[in-house]
């Protein structure tokens, strides 16, 4: 039985190892589709822009475009008390203000408006702690609005909380006050 099973090996071996390549591609082709389409859906909301600007009228902006291509990270936040769970990805909010230049040891707060026109605070030590606040884009690998209508091209979230109704939705303007 052993030689029977030798000899039908020995006579496929170049197919079944066309079998396995062909397999281990498929598997790279669907992780890259499955990219390609989550990029696909960003598209659409490329143009979105927001707004940073310091107490002496420097302004900054950035398409939702460019801030992708500024190192994103991901990270894997637990809501309502761990009852659930989503990965954001996003731009660190200290990684993208330090790149800009502004003199940030001397702006206490950070005034986030959203689209709607309301106003939100941090303070500057909190948006500036490494990898806490993020300038989230895609939630649970779908464009923010995808995952949830009311929130906009670009949010604002403090991985430290557990609660959604802290995310500031549809941010449009960062003002270092």
């Amino acid at each position: 039985m052993k030689k029977d099973a030798l000899k039908k090996f020995k006579k496929n071996k170049y197919n079944i190892y066309l079998a396995l390549i062909g397999f281990f591609l498929i598997l790279l082709m669907t992780f890259f589709v499955k990219n390609k389409i989550a990029d696909y859906n960003l598209r659409k909301h490329d143009r979105e822009i927001v707004i940073i600007k310091d107490s002496e009228n420097n302004q900054h902006s950035y398409t939702l475009r460019e801030i992708r291509k500024i190192k994103s990270i991901k990270k894997k936040v637990k809501l309502e008390k761990g009852l659930e769970e989503v990965e954001l990805t996003g731009v660190a909010l200290e990684r993208l203000l330090g790149d800009l230049g502004y003199n940030l040891e001397e702006s206490p707060n950070l005034i986030i408006e959203d689209s709607e026109g309301n106003y939100t605070t941090f303070p500057m030590s909190v948006a500036l702690e490494v990898d806490r606040v993020l300038l989230v884009y895609k939630i649970n690998n779908k464009p923010n609005q995808d995952y949830d209508d009311a929130m906009g091209a670009l949010s604002l979230i403090d991985t430290i909380s557990d609660n959604k109704e802290s995310w500031v939705k549809d941010v449009k303007v960062l003002d270092i006050k």
